[in-house]
């Protein structure tokens, strides 16, 4: 239970916001303001009025979070709050077994592309924050995370301690004297996201009680969840296969840049039909890999990808290589019926890997790939770096 509270203040205290791609503006309007805000209820849709805090956008490039105080330097310590030493009426937050508070555990960036990156990196040690306590962070994790939040769970041997960071992206609306901001990705419908809808306006020094501001005006630029019976883009996240196995891939995954905005997000109408056929293509020039580089995952049974020709994979093994075919390989498939023959694949004794022709040719734009003979024939792609992100349809 200790780890799992202490991961959910982490992602509590770790506010993420993003721009509008292309803003070059954001960094200098955001830098040296603070802001009070309140957040949405996720389960109720209103305002959650024990959600109030206020955040600092400093120009050094961190990030603080205070909490209102119940008067003047009174902050409940037994809850884990601690005076601000600038500002009476507001409190950080600390946590049992690290050292740092919402004060100096956050920093703040602007990617290339306009996007404002939220990062926390806290480490805990001592009694109680053992490699027990690490491992059910790490599992728990594996619970939270989605496309706009990212965590790594890491024990440090030689020092005994626990190191946790946490990566958020979202949406920033700035008006006139107002902030929203949403997660970047698309929750769906009885989903909860670890980034909830925040409202805001600048803070003056203004007390809790006398904050009138705090109405619903703000709500309905807070996005609206994906029904729960919508095709959406299901990602997944590849790299070059050569030299992969399941240690390197997760670190490469836990460095990723990003999701694409688009994961999570409906399909567009019609794509999900049967036989939708190649119409929706715009006929832009690829931006996928090279031909015959293979990306693909790992795990601990092995790794798989593809290029643009062959699926390629640690199984089928060298035996059962030369007489497998796609449709063998993936036979919970439900196959369309007149589908093309299938050739079986060619081991490779040099890569230890099995490669299987995908009997269809591939037909690609700059953001879609269409391979006619699968069930689902579209799949959306975006390439940066050692990163393939690729979307399948998927379904709730």
């Amino acid at each position: 239970m200790k780890a799992n509270a202490t991961l959910m203040t982490l992602l509590m205290i770790t506010a993420a916001l993003a721009g509008c791609a292309g803003d070059e503006s954001l960094s200098e309007e955001l830098a040296g303001t603070t802001w009070v805000t309140i957040e949405e209820n996720p389960y109720s849709g209103f305002l959650d009025y024990n959600s109030i805090s206020v955040i600092t956008f400093n120009e050094d490039g961190t990030l603080e979070e205070a909490y209102f105080s119940h008067g003047p330097n009174e902050c409940h310590e037994e809850l884990g709050l601690v005076p601000n030493e600038d500002d009476p009426n507001l409190c950080f937050m600390t946590m049992d077994g690290s050292d740092v508070t919402s004060k100096d555990s956050m920093t703040w960036d602007i990617t290339e592309d306009g996007a404002l990156i939220v990062s926390s990196s806290m480490s805990f040690s001592g009694e109680g924050y053992d490699e027990e306590f690490c491992d059910i962070m790490w599992e728990y994790n594996l619970e939270t995370e989605d496309y706009s939040t990212a965590a790594v769970v890491s024990w440090d041997e030689g020092s005994g301690t626990c190191d946790i960071s946490l990566r958020q992206w979202g949406k920033l609306i700035l008006g006139d004297g107002t902030l929203v901001s949403h997660p970047l990705h698309r929750v769906m419908e009885g989903e909860l996201t670890d980034i909830p809808c925040t409202l805001g306006v600048p803070y003056t020094g203004q007390d809790q009680a006398s904050i009138g501001w705090l109405d619903e005006e703000l709500l309905p630029l807070c996005p609206e969840p994906v029904p729960s019976d919508t095709a959406v883009w299901d990602c997944r996240i590849e790299v070059p296969l050569d030299g992969l196995d399941a240690e390197t891939y997760r670190e490469a995954v836990e460095q990723h840049p990003g999701y694409p905005e688009w994961c999570g997000s409906p399909v567009p109408a019609g794509m999900d039909t049967e036989n939708p056929g190649p119409g929706f293509l715009d006929r832009g020039e690829s931006r996928l890999p090279p031909a015959d580089d293979v990306y693909g995952s790992a795990d601990e049974w092995g790794k798989w990808g593809r290029n643009e020709t062959h699926f390629v994979g640690s199984w089928p093994g060298p035996e059962e290589c030369n007489t497998m075919t796609i449709y063998d390989i993936f036979q919970w498939t439900d196959w369309p019926d007149d589908h093309p023959e299938g050739e079986v694949g060619q081991w490779d004794e040099g890569s230890s890997l099995c490669a299987t022709p995908v009997p269809c040719e591939s037909e690609v734009d700059s953001q879609l790939i269409y391979e006619g003979c699968w069930p689902n024939p579209y799949a959306r792609y975006h390439w940066t770096g050692d990163y393939l992100y690729i979307g399948q349809v998927g379904y709730p």
